[in-house]
């Protein structure tokens, strides 16, 4: 352990104090020789799949907020929320929080002993960009990338300039966000720092019925305190030769309330994570070669003293990647790698510190042709994980632009998930006989764009379909023991709509956007023979959702108004126990003050204007009515 303290350590203090020594360095202008860029297959949008970014604007207003707030009011996601200090995980095209992935500089940060991410710990300030590409693609991430993957990511470049920004926010319920930021860069040099902070009180009013009346209550215990700390640097070598370090430090502490159906106590669970990574990139005319390395740290405590439950968990993952990028002439090229990862779990609650160690082969072609109308990607990827086992998996996308404003875009491919280390080792529980959940993955979609004057409309509709078998499951069992067991096979299938209206002239600016949602996720097996589940819609997943946001602006000004809908969520497989639909109304003012080579914005807004009273999990309530403010700053040289 101490050796591994010490290589954590070391690489730490290397990222944090090296960008301070190369300052010094010449930084004088270097010319580069032309040369085609050729990125790593995380870095561009893959073929055949759909990729959803936030709008500006709106990723504006929640600078400083979770992703689990941006990405629940600007995706089709599926966001399951736990309510006030509670976890938010994903759910996409009816996968599960574990069958989707988050992505950080090409590497998943999914906790190995859970499966799955915590977006409600997660800042949004960290990143510059934040995209969700949907369908199953475990070729590109591996396992676990069956619904969906986000990404996240910070752009640079090599050019002499100096950005800061600083934001802070308030919420009524008692919750205040601050966090500050610079961007330094040279010809050889990239710099970028950020900080965060997170505290207060989430003890917001709700709405509750109480004996037949209904009552506003108040949320108690309900304290938090976060911060983090975002460090990357790049390096321009030579004119060939690109070397990044990054490092994001954080820490979690957090009350939990209770639950509407529980005796009062005192929960509470602290979070933290150390993960560092670095990167090395050769470019030539021809090929390009990418080096990666990881090594993250998860702690996870959780206390609970009306129960005398105390319970301490740490997750070890080093991750190492190399890929090389080959262009066969103008339009040909052919990626491969190999991936070694390594994670270790401890807690109290396996029976020794398991580890799973894995390697994997990936290859795939790219094709477009002269006239760029049509392109198309095939892939392959095998993983081998010592005492255990994992399909082949491969997948094949396409982009067919026969007219300027219409695309046809589409994929198929079969994706598969590893059980988790808890699924695998827990005591008591655990099944380390588990298979992996494998399936098959398709989409097909249609887009539309076109702009006329001063509109731009555009339009996309997408079909999906999926298959899952040996879904893994846990079911009490003898003594009332809960254990994992491939027992359920899901199909999920259904189709997505955006349709977006943008109207812009001199100052003005109008912009509407309406997203749809509609998934079937039905169990295909009987669990045993009073099982009433067949054909019925997997639980915690709505069938009707979607959203519409409007925007109005003219010069410095703009209003927002977003009106969401999520429909029925079933409680037991059966369907006969159900959380009531809820429509969501959110409008929010934005205004710029523009100065020289200051940007100043300021904010607000009312959240759920109409004061509803809503549930997303059973028994843990979501906020009615209340009001947020918000300013940033930026300074751009």
């Amino acid at each position: 352990m101490f050796g591994r303290a010490y290589i954590l350590f070391s690489y730490v203090l290397f990222v944090l104090i090296a960008p301070v020594c190369l300052y010094a360095q010449d930084t004088s202008s270097l010319l580069l020789q032309e040369a085609v860029i050729l990125q790593n297959r995380y870095q561009s949008d893959q073929t055949g799949f759909k990729t959803v970014r936030p709008d500006t604007l709106v990723k504006k207003q929640f600078t400083g907020f979770n992703l689990s707030d941006l990405l629940g009011s600007t995706n089709t996601v599926f966001i399951k929320n736990y309510g006030a200090n509670g976890i938010a995980s994903s759910s996409v095209r009816g996968g599960n929080a574990s069958q989707s992935t988050v992505n950080w500089n090409g590497f998943t940060i999914n906790n190995p002993m859970l499966g799955q991410s915590d977006l409600s710990i997660l800042p949004s300030f960290f990143f510059d960009d934040v995209s969700t590409t949907y369908g199953g693609n475990a070729c590109l991430a591996g396992s676990g990338a069956i619904g969906g993957t986000v990404y996240l990511k910070n752009t640079n470049s090599f050019s002499d300039a100096f950005k800061l920004q600083a934001f802070t926010n308030y919420a009524s319920y008692g919750t205040i966000r601050a966090g500050a930021g610079f961007n330094k860069s040279t010809k050889k040099l990239v710099n970028t720092t950020r900080l965060f902070v997170n505290g207060g009180n989430s003890n917001f009013s709700y709405g509750d019925t109480i004996d037949g009346v209904y009552t506003t209550q108040k949320l108690q215990h309900t304290q938090l305190l976060q911060y983090g700390l975002l460090q990357e640097n790049s390096f321009l070598l030579n004119k060939n030769q690109k070397l990044s370090f990054h490092a994001w430090l954080q820490s979690s502490n957090k009350q939990l309330p209770n639950a509407a159906n529980e005796t009062p106590g005192k929960k509470s669970q602290y979070d933290a994570c150390i993960r560092t990574s670095a990167d090395w990139q050769l470019t030539k005319e021809r090929y390009t070669l990418f080096a990666r390395s990881a090594f993250f740290i998860d702690q996870l405590d959780y206390t609970d003293s009306m129960s005398a439950l105390y319970s301490k968990s740490r997750s070890l993952s080093s991750i190492t990647e190399l890929e090389a990028k080959i262009r066969l002439g103008s339009f040909h090229t052919i990626d491969a790698g190999l991936n070694q990862s390594y994670t270790e779990g401890i807690t109290e609650n396996y029976t020794a510190n398991p580890y799973q160690l894995k390697y994997a082969a990936f290859a795939s072609w790219q094709f477009e042709n002269r006239k760029k109308w049509f392109s198309s990607n095939i892939c392959t990827r095998q993983e081998m994980v010592v005492n255990g086992q994992a399909p082949f998996v491969w997948n094949a996308g396409f982009v067919i632009k026969p007219f300027s404003w219409m695309a046809v875009h589409g994929n198929a491919g079969k994706v598969f998930r590893l059980p988790t280390l808890n699924d695998l080792y827990w005591n008591p529980g655990g099944n380390p006989d588990l298979k992996p959940e494998q399936g098959y993955s398709e989409e097909a979609g249609l887009e539309l764009k076109k702009q006329t004057g001063n509109w731009n409309l555009f339009f996309d509709i997408t079909y999906f379909n999926r298959d899952i078998t040996n879904w893994i499951s846990w079911l009490p069992g003898g003594g009332g023991t809960w254990s994992p067991v491939n027992i359920m096979q899901v199909w999920s299938r259904g189709c997505e709509t955006h349709a977006t209206v943008s109207y812009s002239r001199k100052k003005f600016k109008a912009y509407n956007k309406t997203l749809t949602n509609y998934i079937v996720s039905t169990y295909q097996k009987a669990i045993n023979e009073n099982d009433e589940s067949v054909g019925r819609q997997l639980i915690y997943t709505p069938m009707y959702s979607g959203s519409n946001t409007s925007v109005l602006s003219y010069k410095d000004l703009s209003l927002i108004y977003t009106v969401s809908y999520t429909g029925y969520r079933y409680l037991s497989s059966d369907n006969y126990q159900y959380l009531k639909p809820y429509w969501l109304h959110n409008t929010g003012i934005v205004y710029t003050f523009h100065h020289k080579k200051t940007e100043t914005l300021v904010s607000a807004g009312i959240d759920n204007v109409f004061n509803r009273s809503y549930e997303v999990v059973p028994s843990n309530p979501m906020p009615l009515r209340y009001w947020k403010l918000g300013i940033q700053f930026k300074f751009n040289k």
